[in-house]
C-alpha cells in the first residue's frame, strides 16, 4: 500500500456508522436500553455500575494500544473500506432505508400468517 493510497481512505468507523442499518440498530437499542433501565430500578443501578467499569477499561485499553492503532489506522481503515465495498456491492440493501427494508418483510410474515388461517379454516370447515 502507498503512502499516496493510503491518504485518500475515508475512516471505516464513519462509513459503518452512516449505513441506515447500523445506524437504525442503534437508536433502537439506545432507546431500549434506556426504557429499560427507567422502567426497572433494580436494573438501573447494575447498568449504572457495568458502565462505570466498562468505561474505566475503555480509557484503559485505549490508553495501552492507541500508540499501535495510530500507526496501523491508515492500514486499518483501507482494508474495512474495501471490505465495506464489497459488502454494499454485494448486498445493496444495506444502503437502503431500514423502513424500506422491514416493512415487506412484515409484510410477507403477515402474509403468510393469514394464509396459514386460512388453511386450517378451510381444512375445518370441509373435515379435513
Amino acid at each position: 500500500l502507498s503512502a499516496v493510497s493510503l491518504q485518500k481512505v475515508p475512516c471505516a468507523a464513519a462509513r459503518l456508522a452512516k449505513l441506515p442499518v447500523v445506524s437504525s440498530a442503534c437508536a433502537s437499542l439506545s432507546v431500549l436500553y434506556t426504557d429499560t433501565k427507567s422502567r426497572h430500578p433494580c436494573l438501573k443501578s447494575a447498568c449504572e455500575v457495568l458502565e462505570s467499569s466498562v468505561t474505566a477499561l475503555g480509557i484503559a485499553a485505549c490508553n495501552r494500544a492507541s500508540p499501535v492503532i495510530v500507526k496501523l489506522k491508515p492500514q486499518i481503515d483501507y482494508i474495512a473500506c474495501k471490505s465495506l465495498d464489497w459488502l454494499e456491492a454485494s448486498f445493496p440493501v444495506i444502503l437502503s432505508p431500514t423502513d424500506q427494508v422491514t416493512f415487506p418483510v412484515l409484510f410477507l410474515i403477515r402474509d403468510k400468517k393469514k394464509k396459514k388461517k386460512k388453511k386450517k379454516v378451510y381444512k375445518a370447515l370441509n373435515g379435513k
